[in-house]
């Protein structure tokens, strides 16, 4: 690792080749700090489309340093360089476009598309250097340096952050100063957005051929770490695994459910301590790193077995869903990975190369786990419904009201609970748009759940989220979100304005707003005078008209009776309504008053 430089030339020049290196990397660094920067400043309701340029900026940010080491690797010259990285953001415009303008309301397939995306462009930067396959000892420590180049620039941004966070404070609090608290999200967004992603790329080496590949330090504290900490809690949690296969041979049980999970976190973890103790498998000192080496992935393979049997087993009751698709592929990848490192041992690059490849299968294409899953449990939803005759010729509901709930038996009417739900949460009201005869888009403005119990109102489907006899979940749910807009508000009349929150510390000489019950109602207190405001005939009035509205300042204030020279100002306010009770989660206001 390079000597700390401190002198000013050298840092200059050191930008100077981070700029030159990484120039549209950077470029994507200042964009996600502009933009974090407006949604610091902007109302809620006009983030939307920044936060959707701050998730693009997480993606294009990897992708373009893998675009910028992969033409190193190889050679290329520099227009093919930049023209690959070009086509990058042309391909992210694209992308930008089919997401959702209000993430939180849009399907979880965006959700789950976005995270995989992500991992795959982290992922693609541990394979840039593939033009250097053969030598694996150089693919191994610039990966290492990588690594742990990322973990430096997060402390150093972390302690940066904390030491001018504390320095703001001290300044507001010692000179009487009124500094906006926006000035710690400016700060974080600098750090984060700028400081910390060129400090990471001023560190990035550049491969070259070196005659010492073979010959790499090994850090003493990654030895320790390795050998004394990580493969000894891996070697337990095998143990425990195998102990747990076999109790299900004795006892001839199926695995439970949660298993999985456990299975794919500790073959993961050990994949990684193996990739991380490459170096120490030559070294004749280290028996256990040898040991360990050598016979991980043969070890494996009972445990993998559990894995499959547990997700099979899911499977066949249930059908895929994402969450079973992604444990089982990962499943097939650790299998091939397992098999492809004790045939070929040595070949570090297949890891990351085979998972990358495997991660996109996953998010893009007919096999994908949001084709398959879709398929298969609508599938499974239309063969329950042609079995009891629901569907007409062209395959739309002709049976609703009553009739539903009396020919379906428990377990098909929480099944076809549970799929409706399934399909409008990750797919959308598209999914289920076949089967109906009327229109879904007048459910569009509301949340996931309130859109999958009007459909099976629609479909003349009770609700059933239970597998015995009784209903849990029978009560109207509706969320709901209402934002004065603008928020800046005229005080006309009014000598006082207090800004009141919905859980405000009060005492008998403060001004407040205090939460008396989440159904609705409040306690307003002076230091003379309380009163309560209760807000549900405000609310039952609004939830006839929609659950998320941006409204005027009339519409968002509401007059205490008791107390005439009171008025209350909501600027935001968001909950449930839930079987005809109004439950307040989030609530912001201003009171103003004369005394």
């Amino acid at each position: 690792m390079n000597p700390i430089k401190l002198s000013f030339t050298e840092l200059q020049q050191e930008l100077k080749h981070v700029t030159l290196r990484f120039p549209l990397a950077l470029i994507i660094c200042v964009i996600a700090f502009v933009t974090s920067v407006l949604i610091i400043d902007r109302p809620q309701h006009a983030d939307y489309f920044l936060l959707k340029v701050i998730l693009i900026c997480g993606i294009a940010l990897p992708g373009l340093i893998t675009l910028t080491i992969l033409p190193e690797s190889f050679k290329w010259n520099t227009t093919l360089k930049y023209s690959i990285q070009v086509l990058l953001l042309i391909l992210l415009a694209v992308y930008y476009y089919t997401l959702p303008e209000n993430m939180d309301k849009g399907p979880m397939i965006h959700v789950y598309r976005y995270i995989g995306l992500l991992f795959a462009a982290h992922l693609s930067v541990a394979v840039s250097v593939i033009g250097y396959r053969n030598r694996q000892f150089a693919f191994w420590y610039f990966n290492q340096y990588v690594f742990f180049r990322w973990l430096q620039a997060s402390l150093f941004s972390a302690v940066l952050f904390v030491g001018l966070s504390g320095a703001i404070m001290a300044v507001d609090s010692l000179f009487n100063l009124t500094i906006d608290a926006k000035a710690y999200g400016y700060l974080f967004a600098l750090i984060s957005c700028i400081f910390h992603p060129m400090y990471f790329l001023a560190g990035l080496p550049q491969m070259r051929l070196r005659e010492d590949d073979e010959h790499i330090n090994f850090s003493p504290l990654l030895k320790i770490f390795s050998i004394y900490i990580l493969i000894p809690i891996v070697l337990i949690y095998l143990s425990i695994l195998y102990l747990y296969g076999a109790k299900i041979l004795l006892t001839w049980s199926w695995p439970k459910g949660w298993v999985s999970w456990l299975v794919l976190g500790f073959s993961v973890s050990g994949v990684l301590s193996w990739l991380l103790i490459y170096p120490l498998q030559q070294s004749d000192k280290q028996n256990l790193a040898k040991l360990y080496y050598r016979y991980y992935f043969i070890a494996l393979m009972p445990v993998l077995l559990l894995l499959y049997l547990a997700i099979f087993k899911r499977i066949n009751m249930y059908s895929f869903t994402e969450d079973r698709y992604i444990i089982l592929i990962t499943a097939i990848w650790l299998t091939i990975v397992s098999l492809h490192s004790i045939v070929r041992k040595g070949n570090l690059i297949f890891i990351p190369l085979s998972l990358l490849i495997a991660t996109m299968i996953s998010i893009y294409g007919p096999i994908s786990m949001f084709s398959i899953s879709k398929k298969t449990q609508y599938s499974r939803l239309v063969e329950i419904l042609e079995e009891h005759n629901f569907l007409d010729g062209e395959g739309k509901i002709n049976n609703k009201q009553d009739k539903m709930p009396e020919q379906l038996n428990s377990e098909e009417q929480f099944e076809v609970t549970s799929i409706l739900n399934y399909l409008i949460k990750m797919h959308g009201l598209t999914s289920v748009q076949p089967l109906l005869a009327e229109s879904v888009d007048s459910l569009k403005t509301k949340y996931v759940r309130a859109q999958a119990e009007d459909v099976m109102n629609m479909m003349g489907i009770k609700p059933k989220y239970t597998k015995d006899d009784i209903e849990l979940s029978t009560k109207k749910y509706e969320p709901f979100l209402y934002v004065c807009s603008p928020k800046a508000q005229e005080t006309n009349g009014y000598t006082y304005v207090v800004p009141l929150e919905q859980i405000y510390n009060i005492s008998n000489e403060t001004t407040g707003l205090k939460e008396m019950d989440k159904l609705g109602k409040y306690l307003i207190v002076t230091d003379a005078i309380k009163d309560t405001i209760d807000l549900n005939q405000w609310l039952d009035n609004k939830l006839t008209i929609g659950l998320d509205m941006q409204l005027p300042v009339a519409e968002m204030t509401v007059i205490v009776d008791s107390l005439k020279h009171y008025k209350l100002i909501l600027l935001d306010i968001s909950g449930e309504s839930r079987d005809n009770e109004n439950h307040i989660y989030k609530l912001s206001a201003l009171l103003l008053f004369n005394k």
